[in-house]
């Protein structure tokens, strides 16, 4: 494997070839002593139960190096479930760019398994600098590959790269996958190409449920109603993703009576909204301002033993101090049981925009509570990035003012962690 020096990002600049001989593997190993528990002689699948038994419960880097040394020793990197566990400790501790450190020869499960976990944090351009130095790499690309890449594209609105990705497609003679076309759909429609999605839809000789509804959420995205209803009515199977598409889509154009009309036909199909088209409805009706509406449909919610958590709670919150009844947001916002921040936000700029200061101080200073309890169970769970992240968000998201019980969550979280420079860097910054 040829280095990614040309590559200028840091997260794929230690894609490298690894040396693996016998001499570096033990070498490695026992300068972590640590790292092994298991008897001499155990088994190839005991020593990769154990190891990826370690990886799940890994929540340090300090601790993943400890065990990578188990990886190294045994040669069981070429494993798919080691590497997948590595993956996603990896990912956890908010260290990608680690994984092909560890990995002498990364095997396409691997690289796969990196693309999609980039697009799960929502770092796209990281996971096409991977799919690219996997396709420089001469690694066999697969459907998974193309679908991750694909998606990564989708959220990028990179056509003109989900194109030449189309194009290696067609090469490989994968244009039939069903799961790359229903990509290729998403990212068409994303991009606002409602034409070239129909045009994959049209060419796929078996549809699932799934590219019917990436096809109706195209046309709804867009604004194309009369399209969308029409296919909607071609459904065979509808789910309550497909209602969803179609609801939301109504919602997007403003029309909430429409939207309704479709969420009781729904209802007497039997089937019940998920939270996600919940906090749609109750977005739209917040921005409407429709209060009646908003406290039938949280009647609705109540009736049929919709949980309101802190995501539903929220919206409810939004909804209600939006509709002009502060009363009814706060009764919500008493009756979550476990409050997230963005909970504590609504409430206090719902308050502020009511003319309650005070009540507004109040929650605030809960939220800095709350915000210190989040911060120490970080640093008892070893959840460092997670902790950092939260730090980071106090001053620039919810506008809270780091006090000295704060910095000492993240010092103690550091310390925890072995990083004690960067902790040192926190204390001298407060003094």
């Amino acid at each position: 494997m040829s280095s990614l020096s040309s590559f200028a990002h840091p997260s794929t600049c230690i894609l490298q070839q690894k040396r693996d001989s016998n001499t570096n593997r033990d070498s490695y190993a026992r300068s972590h002593p640590g790292a092994d528990q298991l008897p001499v002689g155990a088994s190839t699948r005991a020593v990769e139960d154990r190891t990826c038994s370690l990886l799940r419960s890994c929540v340090s880097f300090p601790r993943l190096t400890q065990i990578h040394a188990r990886i190294v020793r045994h040669a069981i990197y070429s494993s798919n479930l080691v590497a997948a566990k590595l993956v996603s400790a990896c990912f956890s501790l908010d260290r990608p760019d680690r994984v092909f450190a560890h990995v002498p020869r990364p095997s396409p499960f691997l690289w796969n398994s990196m693309i999609k976990g980039y697009v799960g944090l929502g770092r796209h351009r990281d996971a096409l600098l991977v799919y690219r130095r996997m396709l420089d790499c001469g690694c066999r690309l697969d459907n998974c590959s193309f679908t991750s890449a694909l998606k990564a594209c989708s959220n990028l609105l990179a056509l003109e790269e989900g194109m030449a990705l189309h194009g290696h497609v067609l090469k490989l003679g994968l244009g039939a996958d069903i799961y790359i076309a229903t990509s290729l759909m998403d990212l068409s429609g994303m991009c606002s190409q409602a034409l070239d999605a129909r045009k994959v839809f049209d060419h796929m000789p078996d549809k699932v449920v799934v590219a019917w509804n990436v096809m109706l959420h195209s046309y709804a995205r867009l604004g194309m109603m009369r399209l969308a209803e029409q296919l909607f009515e071609e459904i065979p199977l509808r789910n309550v993703n497909s209602w969803t598409a179609l609801i939301c889509g109504f919602l997007e154009c403003g029309d909430l009576s429409e939207s309704i009309v479709a969420f009781h036909r729904m209802q007497l199909y039997g089937l019940k909204p998920d939270k996600v088209m919940v906090v749609t409805m109750l977005s739209a009706i917040a921005d409407l301002g429709m209060l009646d509406s908003g406290k039938w449909f949280h009647e609705y919610v109540k009736k049929n033993q919709i949980a309101i958590d802190a995501y539903v709670g929220n919206a409810l919150i939004d909804m209600y101090a939006k509709c002009g009844s502060i009363q009814d947001a706060r009764l919500v916002f008493d009756g979550i049981i476990q409050k997230n921040i963005s909970c504590y936000n609504s409430m206090i700029f719902g308050l502020a925009a009511h003319g309650l200061g005070e009540e507004a101080l109040d929650i605030f200073t809960e939220a800095e509570r709350t915000m210190t309890a989040v911060l120490t169970a970080c640093s008892h769970s070893g959840l460092v990035e997670e902790g950092l992240k939260y730090f980071k968000t106090m001053r620039n998201v919810y506008g809270i003012e780091p006090k000295k019980e704060h910095y000492g969550c993240i010092v103690d979280l550091l310390g925890r962690a072995g990083r004690f420079n960067e902790g040192m860097q926190i204390i001298e910054t407060t003094e």
